[in-house]
């Protein structure tokens, strides 16, 4: 990714007519380099990042040879009929080493932070302070009254079930207690099934 640009023009005592080719040829380095991570002129949202794209330890520059980059991917994908954005974001990371193929490797977001009690005889669970909550966006909790076991059913499916769960200290599970996710939701047996326990979780 190399881009010429002559710092000399417009020379004060050039006829603009001369400079013009070398002004043009600025012009258009200008807008390559903006157009390496940025939505350009014209275009709906011009001047936001479409990526961040660092340089690693050579000079090697063309994604060259030790170069990273950064790009920001949104789930599930932006819905262009209804415009409805997804639940949320996670950032990949791409890395063209000097030698080899590319390396591929993402930044986990929080996806959603929970925090309910168990109630007599099993069904929902009731949310504690609004303030433990975040992106649950309909997410549901529900205990079966005759296993204990807790499943946790996302509002929205995940691309993935690589997901890590983890949960509160304070989170009543005991040894026995085995999580399963899938991409819709995730369960929790071995949980005591009388009332009044913290079930706290955060998704990422």
């Amino acid at each position: 990714m190399a881009f010429p640009f002559n710092t000399g023009i417009p020379a004060a005592n050039n006829n603009p007519s001369a400079d013009q080719p070398i002004m043009q040829l600025n012009n258009v380095s200008s807008y390559g380099i903006l157009d390496v991570d940025h939505v350009t002129y014209g275009i709906v949202n011009a001047g936001t990042h479409k990526s961040v794209t660092f340089e690693g330890t050579s000079l090697n520059p063309s994604l060259g040879a030790d170069y990273y980059q950064l790009l920001p991917q949104q789930f599930p994908p932006l819905d262009p009929p209804t415009n409805v954005p997804g639940q949320y974001i996670e950032v990949f990371i791409e890395n063209q080493p000097n030698t080899g193929s590319p390396i591929m490797g993402y930044l986990p977001f929080v996806k959603c932070i929970g925090s309910y009690l168990t109630i007599n005889g099993g069904g929902n669970l009731t949310a504690t302070v609004n303030s433990l909550n975040a992106n649950l966006n309909g997410t549901s909790v529900n205990q079966n009254a005759m296993t204990g076991v807790i499943t946790v059913t996302f509002a929205v499916p995940l691309i993935y079930n690589t997901y890590s769960i983890i949960f509160d200290a304070q989170t009543a599970l005991i040894v026995t207690s085995i999580p399963t996710r899938t991409t819709t939701g995730f369960s929790v047996t071995g949980f005591p099934n009388r009332a009044g326990l913290l079930f706290q979780f955060m998704v990422i």
